[in-house]
């Protein structure tokens, strides 16, 4: 199974905050949230927790997909992030304490995490492809699920794993209405 992965912004002074989100409940769209909290006049810490659909949060302002992870590797996001330091203290009152750096805040350093779980692959873009492939027409790709799907034509669908070439049979009953990742839009 494959998570998506957005960007998030929120309101912030004098900037807006950037956090990175894993969606994994497409049910409720709760997932988890890689961050770093504080201020640059005080140093920042890394922040990793459960949180709900971010358009729930009154300070939400945008979410922007990135890509996909595969479901185990919520724990590699926690590592790439970890070793990512967070900016620290950069003044002291009004006065910069490294005026010869640039200022590093939560835009910087979430854009450097992004592209440290791109280059660890961790971070997948654009979808990746099953690895096992009867046909070029076999998957169909689920913007809903975020993973490929095949109807087999007998009420079950066949989800791919993408990443281990692994498959999952799904009964489904009625027309198209099923139990779980079977139901809905595909």
């Amino acid at each position: 199974m494959l998570y998506q992965v957005f960007l998030v912004e929120s309101l912030g002074a004098p900037r807006n905050h950037h956090a990175l989100f894993v969606e994994t409940n497409v049910t409720d769209g709760s997932g988890y949230v890689f961050q770093v909290k504080g201020d640059i006049q005080r140093g920042m810490d890394y922040e990793a927790k459960q949180g709900r659909k971010p358009e729930e949060s009154h300070t939400f302002v945008s979410k922007s997909s990135l890509g996909w992870v595969d479901a185990g590797a919520i724990g590699r996001i926690n590592e790439v992030c970890v070793s990512i330091p967070p900016p620290k203290k950069q003044f002291d009152g009004p006065k910069r304490l490294y005026p010869g750096e640039p200022l590093r805040r939560c835009q910087e350093w979430t854009h450097e995490a992004v592209q440290a779980l791109g280059s660890s692959g961790v971070l997948q873009t654009p979808p990746p492809q099953p690895t096992m492939r009867p046909s070029q027409d076999y998957w169909v790709w689920s913007a809903e699920y975020n993973q490929y799907y095949h109807d087999n034509g007998d009420g079950t669908y066949e989800w791919a794993g993408a990443s281990q070439g692994s498959f999952s049979r799904m009964e489904i009953t009625g027309k198209g209405e099923g139990k779980g990742k079977g139901r809905g839009k595909r």
